[in-house]
């Protein structure tokens, strides 16, 4: 069974560890581990701002997270499971339950960023219905 859990600060050493598991923060914007310090300030933040961010829960167990940037008309997914969990449907599942959550907040699209090397999520995203909308380039200075 599948849950999403509002992040507490119970999580911390799950998604602290989880975040900086190589599998993952290498597809992330941020593609670096983090300190501890600073993944506590964010949580901090996240609950004192009740940011729509979740631990995705498979039969009580802490697999991944997901999270949106904020309840807008149209919002930002992010989410990730952990690499022994991949594959099994929980993400999708996560983000049946989250559309679910953003309908009732009245939510009219959701947007999701992938880096252009994660070809499993943007396999995952288009297996969840979402349509390829703009393509950006980048060019560092």
């Amino acid at each position: 069974m599948i849950e999403l859990s509002k992040i507490k600060f119970e999580d911390i050493d799950f998604l602290f560890n989880a975040r900086n598991t190589p599998e993952i923060y290498k597809y992330l914007f941020n593609p670096n581990p983090v300190s501890l310090e600073d993944h506590k300030a964010w949580i901090k933040s996240a609950i004192e701002h009740e940011k729509p961010i979740f631990v995705i829960k498979y039969n009580e167990e802490s697999v991944g997270m997901i999270q949106v940037n904020s309840l807008d008309k149209v919002v930002e997914v992010g989410l990730y499971v952990l690499p022994s969990y991949s594959g099994k449907g929980i993400a999708s599942k996560a983000l049946d339950k989250l559309k679910d959550y953003l309908k009732i907040n009245e939510v009219e699209e959701i947007v999701a960023r992938v880096l252009n090397e994660n070809n499993a999520s943007k396999k995952f995203f288009e297996n969840n219905d979402f349509k390829i909308s703009e393509v950006v380039y980048k060019y560092k200075i």
